[in-house]
């Protein structure tokens, strides 16, 4: 029997949430301003949250569990093609690599 449980779509929303504030506290209330690679990194955390929200709603509709999977799947994986390259600009001594100065979406 498969045991369907909200918590866990509850834990990766709220978890979202929270990067997202400390994310907002950073740049308002310490005056460090984003790049573009981190205003896209904070795109695709808002996405986990999303898929976090849409997984809680009905989590033992499969159309619900499904699109939650997918939008996880997505952010997770543009999240993370995004941090790797914000470490190789970061940790590139020449300057061949920078962030853009306007997104390109």
């Amino acid at each position: 029997m498969l045991v369907v449980d909200r918590r866990a779509w509850w834990l990766l929303a709220v978890s979202a949430l929270a990067l997202e504030l400390t994310a907002l506290w950073f740049q308002y209330g310490m005056g460090l301003d984003p790049c573009v690679k981190c205003v896209y990194q904070r795109l695709a955390v808002m996405g986990l949250a999303v898929a976090g929200i849409i997984g809680s709603i009905y989590p033992r509709a499969s159309l619900l569990r499904l699109s939650g999977y997918v939008v996880w799947g997505l952010s997770a994986g543009w999240g993370l093609q995004q941090a790797m390259q914000h470490v190789g600009i970061q940790s590139d001594d020449s300057s061949a690599f920078s962030c853009n100065f306007a997104a390109e979406f």
